[in-house]
């Protein structure tokens, strides 16, 4: 079952007698006037989802934050980064000749592994939207997010759980208690627009853990993403987000970030990860 939530809605649903590992939110976009480019789109910050599991007597909260943070977990590596950061919709009504026009843009919530709910377990999905969650150029009456749970295949062996941080503004370093069983680690930066030193966040991170420990410095930072993409460029264009980590599970896992302070702006920047 899918839901539509318009601007300033919140809704709740809930997920039973299935299995599910990500939450697919995509967006359709009518502009105010026929003849004319939509602009603004959709604030990916001013959409908020919690997916809490009931199992048992116990709850489980898998992810709790705004997507255009948590969603940078099922966005790095693929095309969804562009629509998630740079609102690089398809349009699939031009305005022109008396229409409006009309964009259509794709969004998941990856937890990275599947939950099976069975018996009496369910998952409680709460989606919210801030007032002005579209842009001024969109049409909030007709325009809407349309929100699904699609199956999925597999065993649960594990219980997936997305945790975040943000970082306070002008900090010179910070320090992230991961955990354990941490298998992703990403930071994500959302307002800076190139790799430029005048640009740069992370000046040197290190993590360590029972299994890895790592020292990197921002150059090596560069040279590690650009391995990860097929080209420079597509590595380049997310710009001063790192993926920090990604592989089997560590425990006791800590982080320490240096920071170029002037560039560490209010709400702008967040340590993601998943563990179970």
């Amino acid at each position: 079952m899918s839901y539509q939530i318009r601007d300033g809605e919140s809704k709740t649903f809930e997920l039973s007698g299935k299995t599910f590992q990500k939450i697919k939110m995509s967006h359709y976009a009518v502009a105010t006037a026929v003849d004319t480019p939509l602009s603004g789109y959709i604030d990916v910050l001013k959409w908020n989802i919690r997916i809490t599991l009931h199992r048992g007597n116990a709850q489980i909260v898998l992810c709790d934050g705004k997507l255009g943070v948590i969603g940078i977990l099922g966005a790095f590596y693929n095309s969804n980064y562009e629509n998630l950061r740079n609102q690089n919709y398809t349009i699939i009504q031009e305005g022109a000749n008396g229409n409006k026009e009309i964009a259509w843009g794709l969004f998941e919530i990856d937890l990275g592994s599947v939950v099976n709910l069975m018996g009496g377990d369910r998952a409680v999905v709460e989606v919210q939207s801030v007032s002005g969650s579209f842009g001024s150029g969109v049409d909030t009456a007709t325009s809407y997010m349309y929100v699904d749970a699609p199956d999925a295949v597999g065993r649960e062996y594990v219980t997936p759980v997305i945790k975040t941080k943000s970082l306070s503004p002008n900090v010179d370093n910070d320090n992230v208690d991961l955990g354990e069983n941490v298998t992703t680690v990403i930071f994500n930066n959302l307002d800076k627009t190139s790799v430029l030193l005048s640009d740069n966040v992370i000046q040197s991170m290190s993590l360590s853990s029972d299994k890895k420990s790592t020292n990197d410095v921002y150059g090596e930072l560069l040279n590690q993403r650009s391995l990860q993409f097929e080209s420079q460029d597509d590595a380049a264009k997310r710009n001063q987000s790192f993926c920090l980590y990604d592989g089997t599970e560590l425990k006791n896992a800590q982080l320490n970030l240096i920071l170029d302070s002037q560039n560490v702006n209010s709400s702008q920047n967040y340590v993601v990860w998943r563990y179970f």
